[in-house]
């Protein structure tokens, strides 16, 4: 047994490694560990891991020394596992992996011998280490037209070793290399200590102390004032959402008519607990998981499932981002992404101008049809609707993230979260204001970043009535108007590209990047190509009415090919120049044409499968897209989109272990993510969006008589914002719905905006009983 321990200890330990010999009084012990480790634990190596250079006669020194006894040994001691925990090399950094975060928990959960020193025991203190090789010379890879400079570190040995410091040192390691792991050293000693050491340790070597970061636990800080306050809003909230529930259950179990009476009596601004109950989780829940199996001539069933598919490839999307640089396999993960069914991943973006098309679609679908019914525009509740129902969530989210988030992060990569807090913190308010695609400008970055998408669509939502009020007033005009801003939304992009030298979409690791994204990608001049291919279809559709169209197969067919060629090409059309390194540079040609046509295109398509599947045009597409089971999840996309990014990156900073890179894993990440996210985005609606549109359509409509229920009558907030997120997406509520007092009189809800891709949320009556 003995033996096997030995050779246990031997495979643990002999990944430590060290520099140079640093004076301290380590190298007056002969570390007598069992056999099999004599002459392979260097003493110079023990000032790698350990602030060997602190100063005599200090609690840090006194721990040091008596770890330092009990290493000398031939037992297993508790300084053995605080050793064990190290971070050291293994298999793989010719590949790219170059962090090496050994066991969190075993330094988390260390408690020394207790007389170790005089003082008693000590506990274990995780730090992470992070050198960096100095930037001498250019990079071994240099730039070309098909290969940009990679701005990632980039490490090739000249020689596998089977420790860091053989990486370290290898004459192939590239200049700016960077490479981290963690150590354990005794809680009395500070990050301040092993930073000085360290400092000393690399002097003379061609690597710097990028940073050290010693550990504090998130879970145990004590409560700020921020934590103080959005937990008291939370209480609050959690309070009115739980009476509300049980007085509605109360009324809807009795049938307590009096009281139902009561409320439905009530003045139409005192009504006291009438405006309690849009906060009843029971029946906000019911309505969130209804499935309506019964559709109208006027409802567009397909966009559920759009927007469900839509919001599903967003999160694939970001899943890819949020463990990049966590990577094990740095180096041999460009060749798995060269794949043409990659492309899904790398080029996500159409994904985005899904939910601008549906915003353009269903806004002006609304407004055109309203304004037939009731001729009038009420621009006030054009812009109030879709603030109320935004702001809400945006900032409940934003404050569950700079606050009481950070406790329920633990791990090695947890401190990384304290740069996410910081900023929603300090930037919220960037967010709420919908200015955070031009944060860059003013070197703030937003709290949600996912909400540059909010921040575009209300943007372009602002001047919305500039392009709709004509068609109300003078369609043939507002029509030549609209063609003309139509015209405008292809020709933008593409000049953009061509005066700043960008690239036709966000490319892998291209050298223009960063400004493609803050000229380009963000910007509303450049993404308002779909929104308007939604807007003709909406003007087309609400002057056409109920009324189906008549065509012939051949067209169908035509259509159906059109739309699968033209959305095939935008997803896979930049293969050969989206992948690392690039098959061929793309042209100014390829640069013009689909930096300008790829998302107005993209809208055109979707166009098509909504008005095929309107029409009866759809087949198995509409079949698929249409079926019940989007409704739930269709009602939570703005929450999920709110929640799920920052929560991506919780989970990521909550590992363990490294991510090895392969599609079946991100697979699983991908799924993961979303189910976990549905948890907090159902908190999100029945506490911040669902019962602030319920409280709405008291305050907007009108009071119902004696002893009657109020019928649904059309609001004049309906329907003249962005609903590419509402719940459900009939566009016109038929009578039977009217009159039902069961739970599926789902209302609609517009919010427009989702990060990169969704952020509606449907409009759920609050109480069938009022």
């Amino acid at each position: 047994m003995e033996g096997l321990v030995c050779k246990v200890t031997l495979f643990l330990l002999l990944g430590s490694f060290g520099s140079a010999a640093r004076r301290s009084s380590f190298e007056d012990f002969d570390l007598k560990v069992p056999l099999p480790l004599r002459g392979n634990f260097p003493k110079d190596k023990w000032s790698l891991y350990l602030p060997t250079e602190v100063k005599n006669n200090t609690l840090c020194r006194s721990a040091l020394d008596a770890m330092m006894k009990e290493l000398s040994g031939v037992e297993i001691t508790p300084s053995h596992k605080l050793v064990d925990s190290w971070g050291k090399t293994s298999s793989g950094y010719m590949i790219g992996l170059m962090s090496f975060h050994g066991v969190y928990d075993e330094c988390k959960n260390f408690v020394s011998s207790p007389n170790a020193t005089e003082e008693g025991s000590y506990e274990g203190r995780y730090c992470n280490i992070n050198l960096k090789k100095f930037q001498r010379k250019k990079l071994a890879y240099q730039e070309s037209a098909a290969n940009p400079v990679f701005s990632l570190p980039w490490v090739h040995p000249a020689e596998v070793g089977s420790t860091i410091i053989d990486v370290l040192l290898s004459p192939g390691t590239v200049n700016g290399t960077q490479v981290g792991y963690s150590t354990c050293i005794p809680d009395v000693c500070t990050g301040y200590d092993l930073q000085e050491s360290m400092e000393e340790v690399v002097k003379g070597t061609d690597f710097i102390v990028q940073g050290i970061n010693c550990h504090t636990d998130l879970t145990s800080d004590p409560f700020s004032t921020e934590d103080i306050v959005f937990i008291v809003v939370l209480s609050v909230l959690a309070c009115l959402t739980a009476l509300a529930s049980v007085v509605d259950i109360y009324i809807q179990k009795t049938g307590n008519e009096e009281l139902v009476q009561r409320f439905e009596l009530a003045h139409y601004f005192t009504g006291g607990l009438r405006y309690l109950l849009p906060f009843s989780a029971y029946t906000n829940i019911q309505k969130v998981f209804h499935m309506n199996t019964e559709s109208t001539p006027e409802t567009v069933t397909c966009l559920h499932g759009i927007r469900v598919l839509s919001m599903t490839w967003v999160v694939w999307a970001h899943q890819q981002m949020e463990t990049f640089v966590y990577t094990t396999n740095l180096f041999s993960m460009f060749d798995k992404m060269r794949g043409l069914l990659y492309q899904t991943a790398l080029n996500g973006f159409p994904s985005v101008d899904s939910f601008f098309f549906m915003g353009g679609f269903l806004m002006a679908y609304s407004v055109v049809r309203e304004y037939k019914r009731s001729k009038r525009f009420n621009i006030f509740l054009f812009y109030f609707h879709r603030i109320l129902r935004l702001v809400p969530p945006i900032l409940l989210t934003a404050g569950l993230y700079a606050t009481v988030a950070k406790y329920f992060l633990d791990g090695p990569l947890a401190p990384v979260w304290n740069y996410t807090r910081d900023i929603c913190q300090r930037n919220w308010w960037i967010d709420v204001t919908f200015v955070s695609n031009f944060g860059w400008k003013f070197d703030e970055q937003s709290c949600l970043g996912q909400c540059w998408y909010l921040a575009v669509d209300s943007q372009l939502y602002l001047v919305a009535p500039l392009i709709l009020l004509p068609i109300l007033y003078n369609e043939r005009l507002g029509m030549v108007w609209l063609y003309f801003v139509t015209m405008a939304s292809f020709i933008i992009p593409a000049a953009v590209n061509y005066a700043y030298d960008l690239p036709p979409t966000s490319l892998l690791l291209d050298a223009n990047g960063t400004n493609f994204f803050n000229l380009n990608y963000t910007a509303p001049w450049c993404r308002a190509g779909p929104i308007y291919i939604g807007i003709w279809l909406g003007v087309f559709m609400a002057n056409n009415g109920t009324q189906k169209i008549k065509l012939k197969p051949w067209e169908v067919l035509a259509g159906w090919t059109v739309a699968v060629l033209t959305g095939l090409m935008v997803v896979f059309g930049v293969w050969s120049y989206n992948v690392f390194p690039r098959k061929v540079p793309y042209d100014v040609m390829t640069q013009l044409i689909y930096g300008g046509l790829h998302r107005p295109a993209w809208g055109a398509a979707l166009a098509w499968v909504v008005f095929a599947c309107y029409n009866g045009y759809g087949g198995f597409v509409d079949d698929f897209l249409s079926h019940p089971v989007w409704q739930p999840i269709s009602r939570l996309t703005y929450s999920i989109y709110l929640v799920a990014l920052s929560l991506q990156g919780a989970i990521t900073y909550n590992t363990r272990i490294q991510f090895y890179f392969d599609h079946y894993p991100k697979v699983l990440e991908t799924v993961g993510a979303l189910v976990i996210s549905v948890i907090p985005a159902i908190l999100v609606s029945i506490t911040a969006e669902s019962p602030i549109i319920g409280i709405e359509k008291l305050i907007f409509s009108r009071p119902a008589g004696r002893g009657e229920r109020r019928p649904k009558e059309p609001s004049h907030l309906e329907g003249i914002n962005n609903k590419a997120f509402e719940t459900t997406m009939e566009l016109k509520e038929t009578e039977a719905e009217v009159k039902a007092a069961e739970v599926n009189g789902i209302q609609r809800n517009d919010s427009s905006g989702s990060c990169p891709p969704y952020c509606e949320v449907e409009v759920l009556e609050s109480s069938t009983k009022l």
